[in-house]
C-alpha cells in the first residue's frame, strides 16, 4: 500500500530569511517514515536540502503561487503552507481541490482556511483565530518544530564549559550584517574563543575574510542539525534573533542574548525576556552597537544568571513533538 502524500510549500531566500525552510524541514523529518514528503517552491535554498533527507526528485519548482494545484492529488494529499503570502484566498484555491490543508503560522494576525493551524508559539489558544475556519489546532511549546538533533537533546543535562566562549549566529541571511558589526566593534577580545555560524543566504563572506585570520574566531558555514548542536554545546553564550533558531538554542541549554532585528519576532522576544530564558536587544530601536557588545558582556560576568537562564529554558522547552505530529497528521 502506497503512502499518502505531503506537499509543502515553502519559499526560502535572502529577504525572508530560513527560518520557514528550517522548520518545514524539521516536520517533514518528523513525517517522512509515515508519508512521502515533497516540497513545492519557487525559491530554496539546496544547501539545506542537501543535509535533509531529502532529495532532488522530492522538490518542485514553480514560478507562480497557484501551480501548486496542478501537483495535487485531490482527496488523498494534505498541502501544508509555510510563509505571509499565503492569505485565505489562496488557501480557498487549494482546499478546493478537496485536499487537506495545514497552515504554519506564527503572528495570529490573520484569518485561515485550514483543517489544521501549527502555531508553537508561546501563550497561543485556538481563541486567537477567531474568524477563521479551521477543525484542528496544534499549539504552544508542545508541538514544537524542531529538528531530531534537538529533539533528542531536550532531555539532556546541560554543563557550562566556563571557558568563555561565545556563539554567533543570526540565521541563514543576517539581513542586518549585525555578525560583521560585532567583529569590527571587537567583541572577540573579550572571549576565549568565538564561534561564527554563517547560513547559506549570508552575502557578507567576503568582509568577513580580514577577521578568518583572528586566532580565537572558527567559522562555520551552512552546518547541519548535528554539528549545529556540538557548536552549541562548546558554547556557553549565544547571540541570536528571536526565532527558530532561539528555541533550538533553549532546549539545549545556553546564555541567551537575542537581537530583535525584524517586527514579526516581537512576540517571541517578549516571551523569552519576561520569562528570563534570555536577555534582550532590540536593533530596530536603537542601533548602536556597541549597547548590544555591553549587554553580552553583562550576561558574561554573571555565571549564575547564565545558569538561571538555562534552569529556566529546560523547564519551558521540554516537550518531544515528534510523536504527537505523526499522531495527528495520521488522523488528517
Amino acid at each position: 500500500m502506497s503512502r499518502r502524500r505531503i506537499l509543502i510549500r515553502v519559499d526560502a531566500h535572502k529577504q525572508i530569511g530560513l527560518g520557514h525552510l528550517v522548520r518545514c524541514l524539521a516536520l517533514a523529518d518528523m513525517l517522512i517514515d509515515f508519508f512521502e514528503v515533497n516540497f513545492v517552491t519557487k525559491d530554496i535554498s539546496l544547501d539545506i536540502i542537501k543535509n535533509s533527507s531529502l532529495s532532488d526528485s522530492n522538490i518542485h519548482l514553480i514560478s507562480e503561487n497557484l501551480e501548486i494545484i496542478n501537483y495535487i492529488n485531490p482527496l488523498t494529499d494534505i498541502v501544508i503552507l509555510d510563509g505571509y503570502e499565503f492569505d485565505i484566498d489562496y488557501q480557498r484555491a487549494i482546499k478546493a481541490t478537496g485536499c487537506k490543508l495545514v497552515c504554519i503560522d506564527d503572528m495570529h494576525s490573520s484569518e485561515f482556511y485550514c483543517d489544521l493551524i501549527i502555531n508553537h508559539g508561546p501563550n497561543i489558544s485556538p481563541e486567537d483565530y477567531k474568524g477563521s475556519f479551521c477543525e484542528k489546532f496544534a499549539l504552544g511549546h508542545e508541538y514544537l518544530l524542531l529538528r531530531k538533533p534537538f529533539q533528542n537533546a531536550i532531555q539532556k543535562e546541560r554543563e557550562l564549559s566556563s571557558k568563555n566562549n561565545l556563539l554567533i549566529i543570526f540565521g541563514g541571511s543576517d539581513i542586518k550584517g549585525l555578525t560583521l558589526k560585532l567583529l569590527h566593534e571587537g567583541i572577540y577580545e573579550y572571549f576565549e574563543k568565538i564561534n561564527i555560524v554563517l547560513g547559506s543566504a549570508s552575502s557578507m563572506n567576503e568582509d568577513l575574510k580580514p577577521f578568518y585570520e583572528i586566532s580565537n574566531i572558527n567559522f562555520y558555514h551552512n552546518v547541519d542539525a548535528d554539528e549545529l548542536v556540538k557548536i552549541i554545546e562548546k558554547s556557553d553564550i549565544s547571540i541570536c534573533t528571536p526565532s527558530g533558531v532561539s528555541y533550538e538554542m533553549a532546549t539545549i541549554g545556553i546564555g541567551l542574548v537575542l537581537c530583535k532585528v525584524a517586527d514579526n519576532q516581537e512576540y517571541f522576544f517578549d516571551f523569552f525576556i519576561k520569562n528570563e530564558l534570555a536577555v534582550g536587544y532590540s536593533f530596530l530601536e536603537d542601533s548602536n552597537i556597541s549597547r548590544l557588545v555591553e549587554l553580552v558582556l553583562v550576561l558574561k560576568e554573571s555565571t549564575e544568571f547564565v545558569k538561571e537562564q538555562i534552569r529556566n529554558q529546560k523547564l519551558v522547552f521540554k516537550h518531544n513533538s515528534r510523536e504527537l505530529f505523526q499522531k495527528m497528521f495520521q488522523e488528517l
